[in-house]
């Protein structure tokens, strides 16, 4: 019988190419039980399980439609998103969830609703979103927007309280780069 070929050692351990052993090809699962029981995070995340959807825990929820986020499966973070913040939005968590909502929306192209949603965020006086960490984030983002869509004075007003309120910070670096693109008056 043939062995698998042994990797190549040297004194000075170079870099040499060792092959990688053949990895073995899973098990199908014998019945549906097996199946649910061995489905991932990610198989969960790119199709939400009527058990996800029926949650009336929005911290679950929150964090099934972040992992989604991330998984860039945005109609399943944008409905598991939303839904957490239907059920609340006065929980801790709850500025991180519109944040990736507002997230969501712009990386799939959906610039209206996005922007509406980061005004929400911005104009919520409540403690976990007047103290969020999103915020200069979202500030910059309604910089761009405005300069984007040619609406420089208000653009220069977001500079102007990013500049203010985050001092020395790489947001305040990028908004005065972002300042530059805007003609003189």
């Amino acid at each position: 019988s043939q062995s698998s070929p042994k990797p190549n050692i040297t004194a000075k351990n170079e870099n040499k190419v060792t092959p990688k052993p053949t990895p073995k090809p899973t098990p199908k699962p014998l019945n549906q039980k097996a199946t649910t029981a061995n489905t991932t995070a990610s198989q969960t995340a790119n199709n939400p399980t009527n058990a996800q959807l029926s949650s009336n825990d929005p911290l679950k929820l929150y964090r099934s439609g972040y992992t989604a986020f991330r998984e860039k499966d945005y109609a399943s973070a944008l409905t598991l998103l939303n839904k957490s913040l239907a059920i609340t939005d006065k929980s801790y968590f709850s500025d991180d969830a519109l944040y990736y909502t507002i997230q969501t929306l712009f990386d799939s192209g959906n610039k209206s609703e996005g922007y509406k949603k980061l005004t929400q965020f911005l104009n919520n006086k409540a403690t976990h979103f007047a103290k969020s960490p999103f915020i200069d984030d979202l500030l910059l983002k309604k910089a761009e927007i405005l300069v984007q869509d040619k609406k420089y004075n208000e653009a220069r007003t977001v500079i102007e309280q990013i500049n203010k309120n985050y001092p020395n910070t790489l947001i305040t670096n990028m908004a005065n780069q972002l300042a530059k693109k805007i003609p003189a008056n």
